[in-house]
């Protein structure tokens, strides 16, 4: 007997999309359609294939859903399944790549780190109402966050485009310099280490067979890309969003990550969920 029992009251689609095992798969899943219940189901059946728990990391984008898919899995009486945000999962690489912690003072040395950066290359003029640490701030993280090819990103400050290479550089510098990593580093500097450090990443290569993540569409190009390396070699990857609903755009969210799933993971299956079960008939039927 399967030492676990699986929802009796999955629909086809849902069924479908659990019962797969390997290789990169999508779902899509309108809101309502029961994609956390469908994420926890195929862990599940993971389990009954005999796969171990340790085995197994399933990518929340926040504490709240990472919460809530931990106390689904548990009242199932699941242990050992990796449950972790993305950042959570981030900050441990980067704890054990370089021993660094992270301080929850992290806007004033973000600031004063970025001053020093932009003084090695260039004289601001001071504006009114203007903060130049602010626009400079703000290109990092899209650097960080959207990893464009550093030479194409410009800020601009008064009537003025900067180059933000040189000092994107600098800033990284003065950054180690420092031991100091903000909110965005706990992925951005993760994905540097395990491109730089291959004891690093095969050791996380190695350690899950496989990868669920949920709210697919809300994830950045560092995360994706931290997805891919530690998806590798097998890419047994399970992404779960909706391409209708969107809500990070403004940290580099992009819904194309979705739609262009195959591109990225080739030979990807997909399944869509297509029962909504949390609004009325009528309600569905308007929306359509």
């Amino acid at each position: 007997l399967p030492a676990y029992s699986i929802d009796e009251d999955l629909d086809p689609s849902q069924q479908q999309a659990i019962q797969s095992v390997s290789g990169p798969i999508r779902v899509l899943a309108p809101a309502g359609s029961g994609k956390t219940k469908t994420l926890v189901n195929r862990i599940l059946h993971l389990l009954n294939q005999g796969i171990a728990a340790d085995r197994i990391l399933a990518l929340a984008f926040n504490k709240k859903a990472r919460d809530e898919m931990q106390d689904r899995l548990e009242r199932r009486g699941v242990k050992g399944v990796d449950v972790r945000t993305f950042h959570s999962f981030g900050y441990e690489i980067v704890r054990e790549g370089l021993g660094w912690s992270f301080s929850s003072t992290h806007k004033k040395t973000a600031k004063s780190l970025m001053r020093a950066a932009i003084q090695e290359h260039t004289e601001l003029p001071a504006l009114r109402n203007q903060d130049p640490l602010d626009a400079f701030l703000t290109g990092l993280r899209q650097a960080k966050m959207e990893l464009p090819p550093l030479s194409t990103v410009t800020v601009e400050y008064g009537d003025k485009l900067y180059p933000l290479e040189p000092i994107f550089y600098s800033y990284l510098k003065q950054q180690v310099n420092a031991s100091f990593m903000d909110f965005d580093d706990m992925i951005y500097l993760a994905v540097r280490l395990l491109l730089e450090n291959s004891a690093l990443r095969r050791k996380y290569q190695s350690r899950f067979a496989f990868v669920l993540v949920d709210e697919f569409q809300d994830l950045n190009e560092t995360q994706l890309l931290l997805l891919q390396i530690i998806g590798l070699p097998e890419n047994n990857i399970f992404a779960v969003g909706d391409d209708d609903q969107m809500i990070y755009g403004f940290r580099g969210a992009d819904v194309k990550h979705l739609v262009e799933f195959e591109k990225r993971f080739p030979v990807a299956s997909t399944y869509v969920l297509n029962t909504n079960y949390r609004s009325s008939r009528m309600i569905v039927r308007h929306a359509g």
